[in-house]
């Protein structure tokens, strides 16, 4: 039980809390901006405002001590949670762009933990003879109705879905042709596959580094632990905490003329991670502000974004359907070729990455959108596009959750 002195002394701590939580008098005109552009603009912003969070709120606005019941309980009665959030963002950009001041660090750190996946490929590749699977693809020719049977002029190729700005004579007489590289044989042409998968499997330790580490200099603490917490449960559950699994099995795939099963498997456990990431990635993307927003951070994410939307998980949905459809049959090149022509697997994909996007906006939505208040329209890319959307003008209360 409490005493009277102890109730007396809880009583006063949360008046103090009450009375800090709704100090908005002084706050800087540079910290007021922060919510409605989402994003921190630069170091000495972020310092302002967190030297005001300190003094005006107490030692209790940093970040460690911001989940406690009591200011939990005061942020959600009083509607003022916003002042809290602008703490948030302003310490962890603070935070971040002291250990990052220049850009060149998100890569120097991103690649500490990529390259260690380059150095598996590369162990595994090397160290692995080139092999025949009974199944495989065809080393001495292209099979007509197969996959690269496909002709660019006189040439079997490996098509990729990007338009050439040279015409090239084909068989059908189109005026365009796919971007296409020569193909000898179907394993010639599934090898060339393999090394553009090898390349973005590669990559993606490092471009989630990149994006969290980019998140976080702009002042967005929840969707980088978000995005964090979706690439360390991944990992965790993998039991693969460098994510090596993937460089393994591509390599592996490279030797063997054709995507294994451990490939597969590899893509289908990425899947749920890479959409967490992509939703992340494709939010912090549309919330820049181009009146604030550096070209360089707006570049990492869409790279990241682009890759994961257009190519890492288009990939594993292939993998996840694959094998569900041949769990009872034979692994074999001609049975894995024909699973990923399913008009289902493509209505899959489109659903997925219409999900995200969607996810994204709603996100971006509810984050503009407080309970009351007057609202503004207000263009997102300036005259730069259509899209727009709702931002807060004038109102005491905000949208907590984000």
């Amino acid at each position: 039980m409490l005493t009277g002195q102890n109730k007396m002394n809880s009583s006063n701590y949360s008046t103090t809390i009450k009375a800090r939580v709704q100090n908005t008098t002084a706050m800087p005109l540079l910290c007021r901006d922060i919510i409605p552009l989402d994003a921190v603009a630069n170091i000495s912003v972020a310092a302002i405002c967190s030297k005001w969070c300190h003094e005006a709120l107490g030692p209790n606005s940093a970040a460690p001590y911001m989940l406690s019941p009591w200011h939990v309980f005061w942020l959600l009665k009083s509607q003022q949670g916003h002042i809290y959030l602008t703490c948030w963002k302003a310490q962890t950009a603070a935070w971040a762009l002291e250990l990052m001041p220049e850009l060149y660090w998100i890569y120097l750190l991103a690649m500490v933990y990529g390259v260690w996946s380059i150095i598996a490929f590369l162990w595994t590749f090397c160290n692995t003879e080139p092999q025949t699977i009974p199944g495989g693809p065809a080393q001495d020719h292209v099979t007509p109705d197969g996959p690269y049977g496909r002709r660019c002029g006189d040439m079997p190729c490996c098509c990729l879905p990007v338009r050439s700005n040279q015409a090239l004579p084909l068989e059908n007489g189109w005026n365009e042709a796919p971007l296409c590289y020569p193909a000898s044989s179907d394993r010639n042409g599934s090898e060339i596959g393999l090394k553009i998968a090898a390349f973005f499997i590669l990559f993606e330790p490092f471009g989630d580094i990149v994006s969290v580490l980019t998140i976080l200099r702009i002042g967005q603490p929840f969707p980088a632990a978000f995005m964090a917490f979706g690439i360390a449960l991944a990992c965790a559950v993998s039991g693969d905490p460098l994510q090596l699994s993937g460089a393994h099995a591509v390599a592996e795939s490279l030797r063997k003329g054709f995507e294994t099963r451990g490939l597969m498997h590899y893509k289908d456990h990425e899947l749920w991670e890479s959409c967490i990431c992509a939703t992340v990635q494709v939010y912090s993307l549309m919330s820049l502000h181009p009146k604030t927003a550096k070209l360089s951070t707006g570049l990492n994410l869409l790279v990241s974004a682009s890759v994961n939307l257009a190519i890492s998980i288009p990939a594993q949905e292939q993998a996840k359907y694959v094998i569900g459809e041949l769990k009872d049959s034979d692994w074999t090149f001609a049975t894995i070729q024909e699973a990923k022509r399913s008009p289902a697997l493509r209505c899959q994909m489109v659903v997925t990455t219409l999900g995200i996007v969607l996810t994204a906006s709603m996100a971006i939505l509810l984050q503009k959108v407080p309970p009351g208040g007057d609202l503004n329209m207000e263009p997102f890319w300036g005259n730069c596009g259509p899209s727009s959307v709702i931002r807060r003008r004038g109102s005491s209360g905000f949208w907590p959750w984000w």
